[in-house]
């Protein structure tokens, strides 16, 4: 069982914004919409996710407003509900009272799908054994949003192989 693929898997980001936010009710939502909100994120971790969030925006005509960094996602998600942030997420998170996720018009950021090991550390046959449990754990998520669960369904190309 190959490990490696020569194509980098990608999920598209979503937006969680509260429930009642006016855009809450749309199916879809334009990032150029979100111009004029109030932005919160995880902090950095070194995946690139703040930087490239940044450059979505820059490319759809506005520089996001980030007031908060809070690594807890529960604190997090209670800003978002209250009213006084939005976020990009992941799509396969889970529900959270108060907020509701949606997709992105056009996917203009994606986020990789991705998962390593220490070669020198663990066997080829753990790291499989790894990576699947990884996959199902990843493929046990995608009921968390219709929309995702519709995006992922049209994309056998990006499924992971389970033998």
């Amino acid at each position: 069982m190959p490990l490696r693929s020569a194509h980098a898997r990608k999920e598209p980001a979503c937006v969680r914004l509260s429930a009642t936010h006016p855009l809450a009710g749309q199916e879809q939502i334009e990032l150029t919409d979100l111009a004029g909100e109030t932005w919160t994120t995880l902090t950095d971790d070194g995946d690139g996710a703040p930087k490239a969030m940044a450059d979505a925006c820059l490319r759809a005509g506005f520089t996001p407003t980030l007031r908060y960094r809070i690594a807890d996602r529960k604190v997090r998600w209670e800003l978002i509900a209250a009213g006084r942030a939005i976020s990009l997420c992941q799509p396969t998170s889970p529900p959270a009272e108060g907020t509701v996720l949606r997709p992105l018009v056009g996917d203009p950021l994606t986020g990789r799908i991705r998962i390593a090991w220490n070669r020198a550390a663990v066997s080829e046959r753990r790291a499989g054994l790894l990576y699947r449990a990884a996959a199902r754990a990843y493929l046990d998520s995608i009921p968390n949003n219709t929309f995702y669960r519709t995006w992922w369904e049209s994309r056998p190309e990006l499924h992971p192989v389970l033998d």
